[in-house]
């Protein structure tokens, strides 16, 4: 047995290399924000137009059955993809909500333009809301998007 002590390079124990390493704290990062916890609120602008959409067609049935049948179709594929939304996080998943989501404002607007709207007895500040709704959710399913990959 030997009555050496081992030498400390400094006073309190902390001249090691190991040890310094573990007092070195590093940066905090700011977290990025991820779809996870950000994927409600288009979800929840999904589901509006949803109601909307079904708002549209209860209006519009009586006077013709296929515009009414196009906003049933159009809500139905809504109500989906809320659900896709709100359960999925898959990159195929948000591209093909995109999509989906800008489909409805682009028909109504080609179809204005030809004389064939899907609005023709639902109030006109209420189909530029269901519009803005699905627009809104397509912006932040892009943004949303852009961060996933």
């Amino acid at each position: 047995m030997t009555t050496r002590s081992r030498p400390r390079s400094r006073p309190g124990g902390t001249g090691s290399y190991t040890a310094r390493l573990y007092q070195h704290r590093a940066k905090p990062r700011r977290p990025r924000p991820t779809w996870r916890t950000a994927r409600s609120l288009p979800a929840a602008l999904t589901l509006a137009g949803e109601a909307g959409h079904l708002a549209a067609a209860l209006v519009e049935w009586p006077g013709a059955p296929a515009r009414g049948l196009a906003h049933v179709v159009a809500a139905a594929g809504l109500g989906l993809l809320t659900v896709v939304l709100y359960f999925g996080r898959s990159r195929v998943e948000l591209v093909l909500g995109t999509v989906s989501a800008l489909t409805v404002p682009v028909v109504w607007f080609a179809g204005a333009l030809a004389g064939l709207s899907l609005y023709h007895d639902f109030p006109l500040p209420a189909a530029i809301v269901v519009s803005a709704l699905e627009l809104g959710a397509a912006a932040l399913l892009v943004v949303h998007l852009r961060l996933a990959g």
